[in-house]
């Protein structure tokens, strides 16, 4: 779970300025992924059973344009307000973080809840997704940051555990994991008047996407 870092090293590089550090911590988020992996490999289901496998039911999920508006809109409001080092920095860190968290909460967590049914476990993964990132108060983060971050990530996951639940794979929810998260990074990753404008069409996309996928999903346990 240390991907959720992420988000706390990124509110601190454009202030501290030594950007080897930041790069080890990326370096231990994706340790955190690699140990997901391993608990993916020792696990009975195959790779692809787990979702490392081409999406499939692309039409239901609207060929995923909803994703790409949703970070496309992220540049066009804040610009990038970092130097060309933090940059890079932030490319290995919303990486690791893409990897490591999708693997863990739409790899491993939503397997184990699958059974359940899709619906509790798609809810319930997000759920604990969301409740992770409340960690950000450890990191200096005010308690408003923290809150709207809460949400966001709660409506992130959802929609996240949506598509691996209805393509079948991890693929497009890592692309977009690292879209928003880069992209959110190099523009200041704050309550800007900017960001919270994007924040706010940005959720009203994903609200909208998020019950056109609710339907399209199974309600029995799978």
């Amino acid at each position: 779970m240390i991907g959720t870092a992420g988000g706390a090293i990124a509110g601190q590089v454009a202030r501290l300025g030594d950007p080897n550090s930041y790069l080890a911590m990326a370096g231990g988020i994706a340790i955190a992924a690699l140990l997901g992996l391993l608990v993916l490999w020792r696990a009975k289901p195959s790779f692809a059973d787990l979702g490392f496998r081409r999406p499939i039911a692309l039409r239901q999920a609207l060929w995923f344009l909803p994703l790409v508006a949703e970070v496309a809109l992220i540049p066009v409001f804040t610009g990038v307000t970092v130097t060309p080092v933090a940059v890079a920095i932030f490319a290995s860190v919303a990486l690791a973080a893409a990897f490591s968290e999708e693997i863990w909460y739409r790899g491993i967590v939503l397997a184990l809840l699958r059974h359940k049914g899709t619906r509790f476990a798609v809810a319930a993964s997000s759920a604990m997704f969301a409740a992770l990132h409340l960690t950000n108060l450890f990191g200096g983060k005010s308690i408003e940051y923290a809150s709207l971050q809460f949400l966001f990530a709660g409506l992130f996951g959802f929609v996240a555990a949506e598509i691996v639940a209805l393509t079948g794979s991890l693929w497009p929810v890592i692309a977009w994991h690292f879209g928003h998260d880069f992209f959110s990074y190099i523009g200041g990753d704050d309550l800007s008047t900017a960001g919270l404008v994007s924040v706010g069409i940005g959720s009203a996309i994903l609200l909208g996407y998020a019950v056109w996928l609710w339907r399209q999903l199974p309600e029995t346990a799978c």
